[in-house]
């Protein structure tokens, strides 16, 4: 019994790290590459990161939408198609609305939430991507990518223009999925659950008891069959005697 109930429980630990692994693995080769999809189409520009890493795509709002305005333009919906194929996988899309700073803060930090908004809901209208798969969310004017001014405080028109933008960028995928090693990951899954670790440990101690108590309950039965056999033959001697 003890055996079977550790075998039983190495596989369900065995299951479970490789549904983990294989969680792991679909996060990591599932991932769309952000670089291939902006290269793509001359519509869409790579933003990289203080590493010099990729960070997010970028698609600038002159492109997607008239001026002040959150209604997508029809120019833009071939852009639109090709982002959608590429990204049909994909798991942790945030879409963010960036506006230039020209009109108030507050109506800037609106106009970029409707114009994401605007952007995501065509995709979940045009595409296969599940609605948990993407956010959006509206910046604003607070997160430039370059100066709305000139150094002499001029206004910067080019500069307005990349400001004015939508940027798609995926989660990163979380590296604690992937178990480091066979030990460690049942070591882990034991420590987070407790119950099982428990239940197997009285599993076994009650069948070390009732190994024991079937143990001496044998030798009781074995020292009573003898006392029976002396009583037995003491009345055959007994009956012996009487007859002589």
């Amino acid at each position: 019994m003890t055996l079977l109930f550790k075998s039983s429980s190495l596989v369900l630990i065995s299951a479970m790290l490789l549904s983990t692994t294989a969680i792991a693995q679909d996060a990591t080769e599932g991932a769309p590459d952000l670089a291939k999809i902006a290269a793509s189409d001359p519509a869409l520009e790579l933003r990289e990161g203080e590493e010099g890493a990729p960070d997010a795509m970028v698609m600038l709002s002159d492109v997607l939408f008239d001026f002040g305005e959150a209604t997508i333009a029809p120019s833009s919906l071939e852009t639109l198609k090709g982002i959608a194929a590429k990204l049909k996988d994909v798991k942790g899309l945030e879409i963010t609305g960036h506006t230039d700073d020209i009109g108030p803060e507050d109506f800037n930090l609106g106009l970029g939430q409707r114009r994401a908004d605007a952007v995501r809901n065509w995709l979940l209208e045009n595409s296969d991507i599940d609605a948990d798969s993407i956010t959006a969310v509206g910046v604003g004017e607070v997160k430039p990518i370059t100066s709305n001014k000139t150094e002499d405080g001029a206004d910067n028109p080019e500069g307005r223009a990349q400001n004015r933008r939508v940027e798609f960028s995926i989660a990163e995928v979380d590296e604690s999925l992937a178990p480091e090693d066979e030990s460690s990951a049942t070591e882990e899954l034991v420590t987070e659950n407790p119950e099982t670790a428990e239940t197997a440990e009285t599993a076994e101690t009650a069948e070390t008891a009732e190994t024991a108590e079937t143990a001496e309950t044998a030798e009781d039965i074995a020292a009573d069959q003898a006392e029976s056999v002396d009583q037995d033959a003491g009345s055959v001697e007994e009956t012996s005697a009487a007859t002589e």
